[in-house]
């Protein structure tokens, strides 16, 4: 599934005058095996983030939107269950 983020850019140039989203597990450190990137503390679940020019709150419009449609994604493909018994 692609980046459905409208406002934040998926590149790995941290530092751009955009907002960026990076997963240093698929760019910055995919050639170091799975111990450096533990001892990076970079891991799958891990996106980075860097917001530079926009509102924090279109920010955060853009990540919920995402979110959400991924949500919907994951559940429709049953990747994603929830669990009523909280």
């Amino acid at each position: 599934m692609q980046s459905e983020l409208a406002m934040i850019l998926r590149l790995v140039s941290i530092g751009d005058a955009r907002s960026l989203a990076c997963h240093p597990v698929y760019t910055t450190h995919r050639q170091r095996n799975e111990e450096k990137q533990t001892t990076a503390e970079v891991s799958a679940d891990i996106v980075h983030l860097s917001n530079v020019t926009e509102h924090v709150d279109d920010i955060i419009a853009d990540i919920s939107r995402t979110l959400g449609m991924a949500l919907v994604y994951f559940r429709k493909i049953g990747l994603f269950v929830v669990n009523s018994q909280r």
